[in-house]
């Protein structure tokens, strides 16, 4: 084990106390846990006190100047003191450890965290579930209905039904590719594949857009899109999309709410409810959107009973 204590230390101690005496050295040394040796010391040439005065008028001048007067010896240089400490070894400095490369995210056995889904997963097909789901009175007579009409004295034309959920029998799923839409793309990923597990892979269509679909859709590259044709009646239409409340401007402009006013009226016409997974709360939605489409919040917070509280 090395010692913390170093040469150096030692070396600023004595500049620090400054000993005048070996021993004084040699203790100072010991308690940092050195020893102190001399191996020669400074021999310095006393000069002479004695003093020559002159009470002439002339002026004093050096002797090495005066005519006649001897040259001064010169002095020896000073010889440096050498000494030598021993104690313990001094901590080798460490090497520099480089940086741990990346893993290649190219090979399959390398494993890639995604991040957590927007959906809590246990709740994901029953919300996508009841979001499919529109109630309609195509259930059983409702008797409570049909006695307080008889009591009321109303002619029953017709038996009164009890409201049942029906979920959408087939379903597009338009996927906003726009660079807003980036963050959201490993969970794009996921609710597509739930919402084939919920309405069947048959009866599922998936395509993508930028900005709305009234520009174009497709499933392959964006060169291949064509105008989106909207899907027969009675199909839902699945939006996953931010509907342009996070514009970037950083590859393409988003759709302003007029835009997306005129598809949704548009679907409104072909008889095509529309269910919008959006990935910010209400306070951001637009109200002419709202009014025309089904808004969800997409996110963890959103839970099944609000999904069917907000069913039409």
């Amino acid at each position: 084990m090395t010692s913390p204590i170093s040469h150096a230390d030692v070396l600023r101690a004595m500049q620090r106390m400054r000993p005048k005496t070996d021993r004084a050295r040699r203790q100072i040394a010991q308690l940092l846990g050195f020893e102190w040796k001399v191996a020669a010391a400074i021999r310095r040439r006393q000069p002479s006190r004695e003093r020559v005065k002159r009470h002439d008028q002339t002026p004093h001048r050096p002797r090495s100047l005066r005519r006649g007067a001897a040259p001064a010896p010169e002095q020896a240089p000073p010889q440096p003191v050498s000494f030598t400490l021993s104690g313990p070894e001094l901590a080798k400095p460490s090497p520099i450890a480089l940086p741990t490369p990346l893993p290649d995210f190219s090979r399959p056995d390398v494993l890639v965290l995604e991040p957590a889904p927007l959906f809590v997963p246990r709740w994901t097909r029953a919300i996508l579930s009841t979001a499919l789901s529109s109630f309609t009175d195509a259930g059983g007579i409702d008797i409570v209905e049909t006695v307080r009409l008889v009591a009321a004295g109303h002619a029953l034309r017709r038996l009164p039904r009890r409201r049942v959920a029906r979920m959408a029998p087939a379903a597009h799923v338009l996927v906003d590719a726009g660079g807003s839409m980036i963050p959201f793309l490993a969970d794009q990923v996921r609710l597509t594949a739930e919402l084939a597990q919920v309405v069947g892979g048959s009866a599922i269509e998936v395509l993508k857009f930028i900005g709305t679909p009234l520009r174009k859709a497709g499933r392959g590259p964006r060169g291949s899109w064509q105008p989106y044709a909207p899907p027969p009646a009675s199909t839902a239409i699945v939006l996953i999309s931010d509907l342009g409340l996070a514009d970037t401007g950083l590859l393409e402009a988003s759709a302003s709410p007029a835009e997306w006013s005129r598809f949704l009226e548009w679907m409104q016409v072909r008889g095509c409810r529309v269910i919008a997974l959006v990935p910010y709360g209400s306070r951001r939605w637009p109200l002419e959107i709202a009014r025309l489409a089904r808004l969800i919040t997409w996110d963890r917070s959103t839970t099944v009973r609000q999904v069917r509280f907000k069913a039409p």
